[in-house]
């Protein structure tokens, strides 16, 4: 690991060493309490390397997505033969994959593995050019959290989605938002067992920064190897201000102006919890405000399509896989007939029940006068601020209460808005549904269409979804950037 980008260094042993791995029990099902279904030797706090090993299966076998074969052989210098696909298989989820293994074989690459805070998603790079490593997020057939840590081909599918809607928003206008993310760019799923892995970049700062770091949220807070306190801690002391201020200005508001950028203007929703956001900080401990985030499609991820319609975005025309005759919708790609509900459910289960409630637990010790209910209304706060800033809609926040009704406000949103000349609508009687059940049952004044379906919208009432199959393009012709 000695060869590898200074940058990406800092942030691997983060990962790696600095995570006390906690999580709120009152709110959140913990998927690495059961950590000891991985074997010793590939958990990320012993630092293990070994060579990645892979399945080479005939195309004909295999659904391919994105350009993960251009990215293979500039940042990893491994060239898949044009009538084969590679599958990338974890140590120990080596007899999962037995039966191809005894037909095509299991070859030992010259590429190096080792594992991030996810036990799946492991750091690969080749030792002849150590510099430029990618992740590889690969299926692991343990059970963690009453859940199988595979990965299959819809999460990829999803990935490869949210990954090109990211693409497509102007450099500028990230930069201004201040936020980076890992491209999923690719990947490969076996077409008979489903099982799938991603190609994911890592943003230029864990590459090639030189005095700054990009530090997981789950960093933050957790005890330091060499260090009487934690990160944050230091960093809250030299500032000279209290712990709730530097909080709250320094990590909080960053953190919901990227997220409520994303799900209000862009209407993408992230699983933006403390394993998949990061913050920059520099070697004398000062928070910049850029936001990095990964994992762009789990379970809680999803694209607000009827929203994306309103801001005048949509998705791709096609999107670059090679499929077969798998036939499947946009709604399927994005999770879009259950994006209702998931707005306030994502927000408060990983913004207020997981990031806010890991900063107060990691820092009361170091200072007792910090209050959670002071870090819970800021963050509802500034969510309210930001539906007032890219909705013009002011949701309630009733005294007390640990949630705020974004759903409700995006509803408000659309059923009021200018629908291409149609009339203002009334005031909503329930809420919007997203779903392609009773559509015949439903009369709506205005279709909207779009290359990903047509919204039927009635307006002041409700908007409805019905999607249009997707459009396959075979590979992509988009270059590793």
């Amino acid at each position: 690991m000695k060869a590898l980008p200074a940058a990406t260094r800092r942030w691997l042993a983060l990962e790696q060493t600095v995570n006390d791995r906690r999580i709120n029990p009152l709110h959140v099902v913990s998927l690495s309490g059961s950590q000891d279904a991985v074997w010793p030797e590939y958990r990320p706090e012993r630092r293990p390397v070994w060579p990645l090993a892979a399945i080479f299966v005939p195309s004909r076998e295999a659904h391919s997505y994105g350009n993960h074969r251009g990215w293979l052989a500039t940042r990893l210098r491994l060239h898949v033969p044009g009538d084969q696909d590679v599958v990338f298989v974890h140590p120990q989820s080596i007899e999962a994959y037995r039966r191809y293994i005894d037909r095509y074989g299991l070859v030992r690459t010259r590429i190096l593995a080792t594992p991030t805070s996810s036990h799946r998603s492991l750091l690969a790079w080749n030792p002849a050019s150590p510099d430029t490593p990618v992740i590889v997020k690969v299926s692991l057939f343990v059970v963690m959290g009453g859940v199988l840590r595979d990965v299959d081909e819809g999460e990829l599918a999803r990935s490869t989605v949210a990954t090109m809607i990211l693409d497509g928003i102007d450099p500028r206008v990230r930069a201004a938002n201040g936020f980076e993310f890992f491209a999923d760019v690719g990947g490969a799923a076996l077409q008979r067992a489903g099982k799938a892995w991603i190609l994911r970049s890592l943003p230029e700062s864990i590459v090639s920064a030189r005095s700054k770091t990009m530090v997981p949220f789950f960093s933050l807070c957790s005890a330091q190897p060499g260090e009487p306190d934690p990160i944050l801690a230091r960093a809250i002391r030299r500032s000279g201000r209290s712990a709730a201020e530097f909080l709250c200005e320094r990590i909080i508001d960053p953190y919901v102006r990227v997220f409520s950028y994303l799900l209000l203007v862009e209407g993408l929703g992230i699983e933006a919890h403390s394993q998949n956001v990061l913050c920059e900080m520099t070697e004398d401990l000062e928070v910049t405000g850029k936001i990095a985030f990964r994992d762009l499609a789990g379970w809680g991820a999803f694209v607000n399509l009827a929203l994306r319609a309103a801001r005048g975005r949509g998705v791709p025309d096609a999107l670059p896989a090679r499929r077969g005759d798998i036939r499947c919708t946009w709604a399927d790609l994005t999770n879009a007939e259950v994006a209702h509900q998931r707005a306030s459910e994502g927000v408060v289960r990983y913004g207020m029940h997981q990031v806010v409630w890991e900063l107060y637990r990691g820092l009361r010790p170091y200072f007792p006068a910090l209050r959670l209910v002071t870090l819970r209304a800021h963050f509802l706060q500034g969510w309210k601020r930001a539906c007032l800033e890219h909705l013009r809609v002011d949701p309630v926040i009733a005294p007390g209460c640990i949630s705020i009704p974004l759903d409700e406000a995006i509803d408000a949103f659309l059923l009021h808005h200018e629908w291409r000349g149609a009339p203002a609508g009334r005031p909503p009687r329930r809420l919007m549904s997203l779903t392609r059940a009773s559509v015949s049952a439903f009369r709506p004044q205005l279709q909207v269409a779009t290359n990903w379906g047509r919204l039927l919208i009635e307006p002041g009432r409700s908007v409805r979804l019905d999607p249009a199959p997707v459009r396959f393009a075979g590979r992509s012709r988009s270059r590793p950037r």
